[in-house]
């Protein structure tokens, strides 16, 4: 396929991906079937980054029956007749039931593959085009976890609805009977109303538990979320709750083998990518959803289940436990010891209650517990089961600012408190650590709390409280509550977080990519946005050499030993420039060692891309290499003209003058063709060197390429078929009409080489405007209006090393002999002259187009028409005076001229010529005169033979490059030029025409 460089669609496009439709069961914000979608898209986008799939939420929940299927199945013809899918994903029953009724109508023969499918039976898939995951709602293997925790339970209510997927799930469970205990008894909630079924909980056994299965529609028609029903069902029930989908966990259940929807929404994206990567749907199996072992801490807390009594995998939500993890280490040793000191306290409180009948004895007792607690750095309450405080250290007194007298008496869970969690939330009174402890008996450790009476003096504390029991007692007399002040350490971290987001706000705002690797194990610490961007990835906790440059051990370019001083102290900045071998993009990098955070000398790296730079370098080098070759070439061509001319006119003249028959009359026929020959190479290098002289005209080039049609098609060959597609309405543009053919005919004779045998080729004009934002992605184009001639071909194409060397001159891939390496150096150097640009897409085996950009000509003068009468003869009779430095040039061309029948005045001098006009006494009409000349030019020459002869026209020739004719004046519209060398056809030609004008 040929790419066409066209402005406005530029020749790159997204990477191409699938087409797929997800149809969902429910409606958005269910929160099943939307962390199902959560899971399949990320799967789906790892592959194919661009994709959108279409998705249809059908609202089935809401609208079950037979009636809203048809209506679906109605819409979906609609909207999507004529519409493509390359596969079909559905979730949940009622789309899989849509599909298995109506695929072949809505989607014929394409791939299906489903998700969140209860009461899967595998006789539904008559056809093989479908496959997916299965909800597996482990009912045995959950009813088993809850057995196997409350081994004293006698009783279990199913709670179900009445819905196709509840009564599914219903049979499954009463398949699974015959494997329970024979004295279990296993009960099934009635369809009724949820009031009714919230009744029926409350009356339920202590030794019973529920197991929910699913309720979202009651008897009432009432739709439910899975949030609401299990509220509802888990502040009915008096017993356990357990369940199958983590979607209830938080709203009340305890726990179970419980299904997540991202998980389950991966697992079908990834059959998905399977079948999409041309595996056969008959080939993959229908696979189980995968569940995990999760239970709430909250609800454990609630019915007093111990956390020993769980299966060793189980994950624990909402434990409060946070700081431990991290801080053991240190919390181990100080713990122990303040066990001790709690043990000693305990002691010496349960000795205190105990000998209370002693007076004197409790009084010591009180005084040396009251000593020994208020020496501790930490404050320490002592709360009865009542939740009065029996004691109040100094240090607690000084953390809340308050008088030890207002405290003792008063409860620790006082409302004219303010608390809040970490995160800024309210912290009931009931969660508070101290009544935890009294209510169950366990200790707590490390939880953070904010407290005030007014805004002006907000505490932050830390609290620990162990529980104090009496012999033989299970219920705590009392709670033992410790807690610091760490409010100058959360300012301390407020300060460092803000300060650390100033930070990286700045970093990410930065045009550059800059990272920051540890200089002993090069793990990466950090990435800014915009190298995130140019690698495609946060790449933060890799290794820096393998993921930024392809490399198995540190890159030789590293300049970690550079950036450290003799006592391993930063050095200073080093900069270097490389090109990165992953993006394949230059840059300008700053390395320097800083201070990271946690004290180490890491390498922080500022890397700026030079990559347009550096073309733009390449740019000006290939300018120069141009220009040095045009200074070359016109610094010979007028002497290398001046010879040729010679050659070809006595050549000529010779040929004239023998019998054709003669021995001598073919070599001088091969002298003759060899000159021509050289001729042509000298206007190819100055068409590459833009130094040809031209004589631009305001044309339409529709009108100049039409001229030239017939002679391609004759250049090319019949086997060859040349197509002429003129645009309409073209603007005019202002050019050499010669130079035009020059380009279509190197541009043509080129594809005929590039086409082995039967072939196509095509010219097109058109016209294009070129905005500033295209123009900036595409160097070396100027925003405007053009006229846009496109040559393309089917050849064998090019490469993408011969495309960088393509206009270089004398660079072909011919064959010796075959072709001088200039064609495609002159049309460039044409185009160039004219101030447009030429673009080339090519791909070996797909054939080239070259599109070439002329600007359009604004001015109102009138466009120029090839139309101009033929010269009947070359032959004439008038006087003309030639002027012309170089003797031999001189006699040659007076040679020339007299064969034709007219007079010769010759003059190697301007003086000598204008001598010569004045003596003369008859009529001169013609002066043909060279224009670099000794004592004046000849446009200076011209101008004083016109006050003596005011009708006399003027011939100008040169063998002088463009650029010296266009300084003597000599390149005007209205003047008429003959470039050296010259045939005597050419020159006798061009004399009649300025003759007879």
């Amino acid at each position: 396929m040929i790419i066409v460089f066209f402005p406005g669609n530029p020749a790159y496009a997204e990477e191409a991906h699938p087409q797929i439709l997800i149809l969902n069961s429910y409606h958005q914000g269910e929160d099943w079937s939307d962390n199902e979608i959560a899971g399949i898209l990320p799967a789906l986008k790892k592959v194919y980054p661009f994709l959108v799939p279409s998705i249809e939420n059908l609202d089935s929940k809401r609208f079950p029956g037979t009636t809203h299927l048809l209506f679906l199945k109605k819409y979906l013809i609609e909207k999507y007749q004529g519409t493509h899918f390359d596969l079909i994903m559905v979730l949940d029953d009622s789309a899989l039931n849509l599909m298995l009724q109506y695929k072949k109508e809505l989607f014929p023969g394409v791939p299906v593959v489903f998700a969140g499918v209860n009461g899967y039976k595998p006789e539904i898939l008559a056809e093989r085009e479908m496959t997916g995951v299965v909800e597996f709602q482990d009912i045995k293997g959950t009813l088993d976890l809850a057995l196997q925790i409350h081994p004293e339970t006698k009783t279990v209510m199913a709670v179900h609805d009445y819905t196709s997927s509840g009564l599914a799930l219903r049979d499954e469970m009463e398949t699974e009977e015959a494997s329970f205990p024979e004295n279990l008894s296993i009960k099934y909630s009635g369809d009724g109303t949820i009031e009714e079924l919230a009744a029926q909980l409350r009356e339920l056994p202590k030794n019973s538990i529920v197991l929910l299965l699913t309720y979202v529609t009651d008897k009432s028609v009432r739709t439910f979320t899975r949030e609401e029903s299990t509220r509802i069902i888990s502040s009915a029930s008096p017993v356990p709750v357990y369940a199958m989908h983590e979607t209830r966990l938080g709203y009340g259940i305890v726990g179970g083998l419980l299904l997540e929807g991202r998980e389950h929404g991966r697992q079908a994206a990834a059959l998905a990518l399977r079948i999409l990567d041309g595996e056969k749907v008959s080939s993959i199996p229908v696979e189980r959803s995968l569940s995990r072992t999760v239970f709430d801490y909250t609800v454990l807390s609630r019915f007093g289940i111990k956390l020993n009594s769980l299966p060793a995998d189980s994950v624990i939500m909402n434990h409060p436990e946070t700081v431990w993890d991290r801080n053991k280490a240190i919390l181990i040793p100080g713990f122990f010891i303040f066990g001790l000191l709690m043990v000693f306290l305990g002691f010496l409180i349960a000795l205190v209650l105990r000998m209370r009948r002693s007076e004197e004895a409790l009084y010591k007792s009180e005084r040396q517990l009251y000593t020994l607690v208020d020496s501790l750095g930490e404050g320490v309450i002592l709360q009865d089961a009542s939740e009065e405080i029996l004691l109040w250290n100094s240090t607690a007194a000084e953390i809340f600012n308050l008088e030890t007298e207002e405290i003792v008496g008063r409860k620790a869970t006082n409302r004219e408190w303010n608390s809040i969690h970490e995160d800024g939330t309210p912290f009931p009174v009931q969660d508070h650590p101290s009544l935890h402890t009294l209510r169950t008996g366990e200790p707590c450790s490390g939880v953070i709390m904010g407290v005030w009476r007014n805004e002006d003096d907000r505490k932050w504390i830390k609290i620990n409280t162990r529980p104090l029991f009496l012999k033989g007692e299970d219920k705590p007399y009392a709670a033992l509550i410790s807690f610091s002040d760490i409010t100058e350490n959360r300012l301390a971290d407020e300060k460092l977080r803000q300060s650390h987001e100033k930070f990286l706000t700045i970093l990410e705002s930065i045009d550059a990519t800059i990272y920051v690797a540890d200089m002993d194990t090069y793990e990466i610490l950090f990435m800014n946005k915009n190298m995130t961007e140019t690698f495609g990835r946060d790449m933060t906790g890799e290794i820096c050499y393998k993921v930024f440059r392809g490399e198995k051990e540190p890159c030789a370019c590293c300049t970690n030993s550079q950036l450290l001083d003799k006592q391993g102290n930063p050095a200073g900045v080093i900069v270097w420039q490389d090109k990165n071998p992953i993006t394949g993009k230059f840059f300008t990098n700053h390395d320097r060692a800083i201070e990271w955070i946690d004290g180490r000398i890491v390498r922080l790296q500022i890397a700026t891309e030079l990559t347009e730079y550096r073309k733009m370098e390449e740019q000006l080098r290939q300018a120069q290499k141009m220009e040095s070759v045009g200074r070359l070439a016109g610094g010979v061509a007028h002497d290398f003209n001046n010879m040729l001319s010679v050659i070809l006119g006595y050549t000529e003249y010779a040929m004239e003058q023998i019998d054709p028959e003669s021995q001598i009359f073919n070599p001088l026929q091969e002298i003759h063709k060899a000159a021509r020959h050289s001729a042509h190479l000298t206007r190819q290098l100055l068409g590459f060197a833009r130094k040809q002289a031209i004589i631009p005209r305001v044309l339409d080039l529709n009108d100049t390429v039409e001229g030239m049609i017939n002679m391609l098609r004759r250049l090319i060959g019949e086997d060859i078929n040349l197509t002429w597609l003129p645009g309409k309405d073209l603007w005019p543009v202002k050019m050499d009409p010669s130079q035009i053919d020059q380009m279509l005919a190197n541009l043509c004779v080129n594809a005929r080489d590039a086409i082995s045998g039967v072939g196509k080729l095509c010219i097109e004009t058109s016209t294009v405007s070129l905005s500033k934002v295209f123009c900036d992605e595409n160097s070396g184009c100027i925003p405007g209006d053009y006229v846009l001639i496109t040559v393309r071909d089917d050849g064998c194409g090019m490469d993408q090393q011969t495309l960088d060397n393509l206009f270089e001159p004398f660079f072909t891939t011919k064959n010796i002999g075959k072709g001088t390496g200039l064609g495609l150096a002159t049309v460039y150097g044409i185009v160039k002259q004219n101030e447009g640009f030429i673009n080339v897409v090519s791909e070996p085996d797909k054939g080239t187009t070259f599109s070439i950009f002329i600007p359009r000509y604004q001015s109102l003068i009138p466009i120029s028409q090839n139309n101009s009468s033929a010269i009947s003869s070359s032959q004439g009779e008038e006087t003309i005076l030639l002027v012309e430095d170089e003797p031999a040039i001189l006699e040659m061309t007076s040679v020339m001229l007299e064969l034709s029948g007219y007079t010769i005045l010759p003059a190697s001098t301007p003086l000598q010529a204008l001598q010569k006009a004045r003596e003369y006494s008859g009529e001169i009409h013609l002066l043909i005169t060279d224009v670099v000349m000794p004592e004046m030019n000849g446009k200076e020459l011209a101008g004083k033979l016109f006050t003596q002869y005011p009708g006399l026209k003027t011939l100008y020739m040169s063998g002088y490059t463009a650029d010296i004719i266009a300084h003597h004046g000599i390149m005007d519209e209205d003047l008429h030029f003959v470039q050296k060398p010259f045939t005597r056809e050419i020159l006798t030609s061009k004399v009649r025409e300025v003759l007879d004008k």
